[in-house]
């Protein structure tokens, strides 16, 4: 399935109405919270995210998706609410979002990546940039609701050299 069609088809899905979210600037932090923003240069995020992480001596956590994605916006109320799981995010990942939407479906930046086909995805990056991992959040989700313990697992397994 192609990345478009996905994008659109989830977008379709999820609709147009907005969802009330505080106002996060972009992050190149550990932290997964903060906007996705159509006009990012994902390449220069990535840099920032893997300077920060050979710094650090931790790994990089691409989130692909978009602000109008429900899961996306789930994921980031999921993680301000669980602080457990936002404390092990933060000691194993330097996380940049990526979008991923009808507003830029950013075809230069991911074709480097295997195929998406939901949002939010993660991908587990070395220091280097190096894929270590593409991970289908639905993995660690069910009914639109993330599990405590597979986030944390998922924290954990990537943390280290």
């Amino acid at each position: 399935m192609n990345r478009a069609f996905v994008c659109f088809a989830a977008f379709a899905v999820a609709g147009t109405a907005a969802f009330a979210e505080p106002a996060f600037a972009q992050q190149s932090t550990a932290t997964v919270q903060g906007k996705y923003l159509p006009k990012a240069d994902p390449a220069a995020d990535l840099k920032k995210a893997e300077a920060a992480a050979a710094e650090q001596g931790k790994r990089v956590l691409l989130v692909v998706g978009g602000d109008w994605c429900v899961d996306c916006v789930i994921l980031d109320q999921f993680l301000t609410q669980s602080k457990a799981v936002q404390a092990e995010f933060d000691k194993t990942f330097v996380t940049a979002k990526i979008y991923l939407g009808p507003e830029n479906l950013n075809p230069e930046f991911l074709k480097q990546y295997p195929e998406i086909e939901w949002v939010p995805q993660f991908f587990v990056l070395d220091a280097k940039g190096k894929l270590l991992k593409a991970q289908d959040t639905r993995e660690l989700s069910s009914d639109h609701e993330f599990h405590k313990d597979k986030m944390m697992a998922f924290a954990k397994k990537w943390r280290g050299s």
